[in-house]
């Protein structure tokens, strides 16, 4: 029974080894062991005409859409971009809001050009979505696309049901062994 014992043992070991050399791997030195360099997108097109001054504009972006889980991956930096157009000749012109760098939380009010302002307020990794908020202070024109681009780790699951069962296993071994023991 002991050399069953020890065998046993022996062989759970060697496979909690393998397990936890599979978790150490090489990575970003920006991102937690495990994890990988990733790029969310979300884009929203629209073809939002500003007629009137103060006239507002909301909508959301939603990364979750992309495959960003909020509560497992960490955002390290955001991109917005809007493209815009005159309403008289139609010519297209792009403009990166901003590419900022952040750590959780972050707060944003700015004049983009003398024609609009972004506002946005947000907890991004705790819902992976970020509301902007488009006011025009000056003339006319057409709002049509707004680019959000996130970069982060994508942080891969903890396969639980497998770790739960060998622990589970090795405790209800020591648990018999020791009533075993107990009974001589």
């Amino acid at each position: 029974m002991r050399k069953f014992l020890v065998t046993f043992c022996a062989v759970a070991m060697m496979f909690v080894s393998a397990n936890r050399a599979n978790a150490c791997t090489e990575g970003d030195p920006a991102c937690p062991t495990g994890s990988t360099r990733t790029t969310w997108t979300d884009t929203i097109n629209t073809f939002y005409k500003f007629d009137y001054r103060g006239e507002s504009y909301t909508y959301i972006h939603d990364i979750t859409d992309s495959g960003f889980v909020p509560s497992e991956d960490k955002s390290l930096s955001i991109s917005l971009d809007l493209t815009f157009a005159d309403d008289n000749d139609r010519e297209w012109e792009s403009v990166n809001v901003f590419t900022l760098g952040f750590d959780k939380i972050f707060n944003l009010s700015m004049n983009l050009t003398p024609t609009i302002s972004l506002d946005g307020s947000v907890i991004f990794d705790a819902t992976g979505k970020l509301t902007v908020k488009l006011t025009q202070t000056v003339g006319d024109f057409y709002f049509k696309k707004s680019v959000m681009t996130v970069t982060g780790c994508d942080v891969p699951t903890v396969p639980e049901p497998a770790t739960l069962l060998l622990l589970g296993g090795g405790l209800l071994g020591l648990i018999g062994y020791g009533r075993k023991k107990m009974n001589k």
